[in-house]
């Protein structure tokens, strides 16, 4: 039997917050599954080719998805483990630990092709740097998972600081998405407030704005309570504070999906008075070198 710091009560709380999380991201996965192949394909009048079914953007956001499904499960697990007196396997510190990393990596993806184009026209003297740096970023979002891989091969790793390492790695992790979100809200309002919206500014950008925001200001939340749950000294309120963190997760992904479902049904005209296609704006790279703007 393990020693548990942890109240019953407050085990249980946390393994229901987790299991609702995992299904709010199941039905999401749902509403996804329906929103690309019914809406954007079957009702389009589409054919189903896998080139329009297996975007860049899809594909990130359907991986953030279910990376997210399986982070919320993990932590359900442990803690039920936990609550019946039992030990953690390393496992169930590496699925959740890898399974985030995915889901933010994702989501740091999903974000960067989004406003490609944006964060280009409004920080040009700086964009090779934060492209450089997002690139630096990747290693420290997988950074965590390492400990995890090291308590796999070596469980006595336990004893010799891995939860600090652990944590540490978690909280470099959240200073660094917070910068990032930082820069993409600044990024949206002033595109917003400034010339780029007379050039280029619709509707639809607007959509795009409001939900990037949304999003970012989730991710900015979730970290930040991650934060301060760690330093919460009570054993009880810190698990709870953190799980309540993680589960805003869960809005990150709502807001770009949403943003997915309206984008594809607002249908705008570019300012000379041509008609366009469904979410445009939304950046993603292609192999010509250019930038292809879909949903």
């Amino acid at each position: 039997m393990a020693d548990n710091p942890f109240s019953a009560t407050a085990l249980q709380k946390v393994t229901v917050i987790n299991y609702t999380c995992a299904s709010i991201q199941a039905g999401c996965v749902l509403l996804f599954a329906y929103q690309v192949l019914v809406c954007e394909t079957i009702q389009s009048s589409k054919k189903v080719a896998l080139t329009s079914l297996f975007t860049h953007l899809n594909c990130t956001l359907f991986i953030g998805m279910l990376a997210l499904i399986s982070f919320y499960l993990c932590n359900a697990k442990s803690h039920t483990l936990i609550l019946h007196g039992h030990e953690i396997p390393p496992s169930l510190y590496f699925g959740p630990d890898l399974s985030l990393a995915l889901a933010v990596h994702a989501n740091f993806l999903f974000s960067w092709w989004r406003s490609f184009k944006i964060i280009r026209l409004i920080f040009k003297e700086h964009f090779k740097l934060l492209e450089r740096t997002l690139m630096i970023l990747c290693v420290f979002i997988y950074a965590p998972v390492v400990p995890a891989i090291a308590l796999m091969i070596d469980p006595g790793y336990m004893n010799h600081g891995f939860l600090n390492v652990r944590e540490i790695l978690f909280g470099i992790l959240a200073v660094c998405s917070t910068l990032l979100d930082f820069m993409f809200i600044a990024a949206f309002s002033k595109y917003l407030r400034g010339a780029g919206l007379n050039a280029e500014g619709d509707t639809r950008f607007q959509w795009i704005a409001m939900f990037g925001i949304s999003s970012s200001f989730w991710n900015f939340s979730c970290m930040s309570m991650y934060v301060i749950g760690v330093c919460i000294s009570d054993a009880d309120l810190q698990m709870v504070v953190v799980a309540v963190a993680q589960s805003f997760a869960s809005g990150c992904v709502l807001s770009l999906l949403g943003m997915k479902i309206v984008l594809h049904r607002v249908r705008g005209v570019k300012p000379n008075g041509t008609s366009v296609g469904v979410g445009v704006l939304i950046v993603r790279p292609t192999s010509a070198g250019t930038r292809d703007m879909t949903t």
